[in-house]
């Protein structure tokens, strides 16, 4: 690795624990860690071209980034269920735009701990409805999202496949926080490596989601749900982040249960690193690998043969 690449790679590390990590180990109220996140979007300096339009969808306020008619994003923003907003993830959401050539729907779901389960997963299932009155077909709709969004994608997929409804075209999960348990040895060994996540954060958020449901319960935890019969699903992990287990226990999971799945696990690298579009190359790089993904799926063949 170059100097000046680990330069920046540090740069950014120590800017994430003094935005985010730090913050949000501290008994601070959850309008206060919010702050965190949009100040963390403030990071990046790739801003869109052009202002993303804002819609309702099914009640559910949205911001659409493209104008593709062919092929559409529902996208759940991360914030461990009780942050983050199509504001933290405009230029992720503009960037994945281009690189899938899709429009991108990014969801403003209810959020914890106002809001708890299972309000955010109503709100994703309302704006599917939407985008299916705007006229998509489901064969034309691919449900995204990272961290907590990410979780709660899966989430959307089994709520469907519950409901006897058509499902996605592809699944495209970034670190996906899929196991309210909390229970993983990348919780431990990867506590300081991760500059960005703590296990502390990630149970407020989970604790004000699921209230009184078990933590292993699938509704919260969809882990632990049937995966059998889901679409393609991509996986996006970074080698240094507490929920690098989560993302290797999904990818068996979904192995088992006959899913095509692919799961990328990006050396050196954080939590959500593709939000640092424009300052980190491996960002783009990511956006890069999850339209040929896409672009095999279109194309009828099987992207976990490649």
């Amino acid at each position: 690795m170059a100097v000046r690449e680990r330069l920046l790679r540090g740069t950014l590390k120590t800017g994430l624990r003094l935005l985010f990590k730090t913050p949000g180990r501290l008994p601070l109220p959850a309008p206060w860690l919010r702050g965190g996140m949009a100040a963390l979007s403030g990071l990046t300096r790739q801003l869109p071209d052009t202002p993303p339009a804002t819609l309702t969808l099914g009640g559910v306020a949205c911001e659409r980034h493209g104008s593709s008619r062919a092929c559409a994003v529902l996208y759940l923003h991360g914030g461990a269920f009780f942050a983050g907003s199509p504001r933290t993830h405009r230029v992720l959401g503009d960037a994945l735009a281009r690189a899938l050539g899709a429009s991108v729907f990014l969801c403003d779901y209810r959020l914890a701990p106002e809001h708890p389960y299972p309000a955010a997963l109503e709100d994703a299932l309302a704006v599917w409805q939407g985008l299916l009155d705007l006229g998509y077909r489901p064969d034309q709709l691919i449900i995204a999202g990272d961290s907590a969004g990410g979780g709660l994608a899966l989430a959307q997929a089994l709520a469907l496949k519950a409901q006897g409804r058509p499902l996605p075209l592809a699944l495209l999960l970034i670190s996906p926080f899929t196991d309210l348990s909390l229970d993983s040895d990348a919780m431990r060994s990867m506590a300081a490596r991760d500059p960005m996540l703590s296990r502390t954060l990630l149970a407020r958020g989970a604790d004000w989601y699921r209230r009184d449901i078990a933590a292993d319960d699938p509704r919260v935890s969809p882990r632990y749900a049937d995966l059998t019969g889901l679409p393609p699903l991509l996986v996006q992990v970074g080698s240094e982040e507490i929920l690098l287990d989560d993302a290797l226990a999904l990818e068996r999971q979904a192995r088992e249960a006959g899913v095509c799945v692919e799961c990328q696990i990006w050396p050196g690298l954080w939590h959500d690193f593709q939000l640092l579009q424009g300052l980190l190359p491996e960002a783009g790089l990511a956006l890069d690998a999850m339209a040929r993904f896409v672009d095999a799926v279109f194309a009828n063949e099987d992207p976990c043969l490649r």
